[in-house]
């Protein structure tokens, strides 16, 4: 479904420059941007209208960024997703990887863009009742360039549930009135060169010495 750092040799290559970059390249094909369709129509057929979408996009393009990035994650990690129809569009979680469930946030902003975490529908998961839950691992995708046939996705990093949430949430962007939880880029811990399962990961930017994949991150919520 996708080809890490090589578009299909039968589509068109990448306009953008080789220049240096903070993420891990997927490229999905036609069959990973029809999944992200089929996706997204699923989680739009039951939605509650409670979501974010950026103020320069319909809900339509917003969801299927949204979408992109959760089929480049699990594409890479090679693990399935959660393709349920949920009240709420999805139930806070995407997909789950040894034994950790993963959220994935996406962005337009592949050069800058933060991991923004709702704070509304963080109180909704922690309510009981709700159908909403909080995954251990909130995961950064950045959606960097289309073609013909093709999406060039970027994997920045994660960070464990309990880091993310150990903040004061605040208004961000500024053009919004909703509170974030607002996650820097040297927070998250990078991607692997190759998936998990297969080497450790990197160092993250953040500074801290991380050994093993999600299980033994330092500070990772149980």
């Amino acid at each position: 479904m996708s080809v890490s750092e090589t578009p299909s040799a039968t589509n068109t290559k990448p306009t953008l420059p080789n220049e240096e970059h903070d993420y891990k390249v997927v490229y999905l094909d036609r069959d990973g941007i029809e999944k992200a369709h089929t996706l997204r129509q699923t989680r739009n057929g039951c939605k509650t209208g409670d979501g974010r979408i950026d103020d320069d996009q319909d809900s339509d393009v917003t969801h299927l960024k949204g979408a992109l990035g959760e089929v480049a994650a699990s594409d890479y990690y090679d693990t399935e997703l959660d393709e349920e129809a949920h009240v709420s569009g999805d139930n806070g979680v995407d997909f789950t990887f040894k034994g950790k469930t993963v959220d994935v946030k996406t962005t337009k902003y592949y050069k800058t863009g933060k991991l923004l975490i709702d704070a509304e529908a963080v109180e909704k998961a922690r309510n009981p009742d709700s159908e909403k839950e909080l995954p251990d691992v909130y995961l950064l995708a950045v959606r960097v360039e289309s073609g013909d046939g093709w999406e060039k996705m970027g994997l920045v990093g994660w960070i464990d549930r309990e880091r993310a949430l150990n903040r004061e949430p605040r208004i961000y962007p500024e053009n919004r009135d909703n509170l974030n939880y607002v996650v820097r880029r040297g927070e998250l811990l990078s991607v692997p060169s190759i998936p998990f399962g297969d080497a450790l990961l990197q160092e993250p930017d953040g500074g801290m010495d991380v050994e093993g994949a999600f299980e033994s991150a330092a500070g990772l919520a149980d």
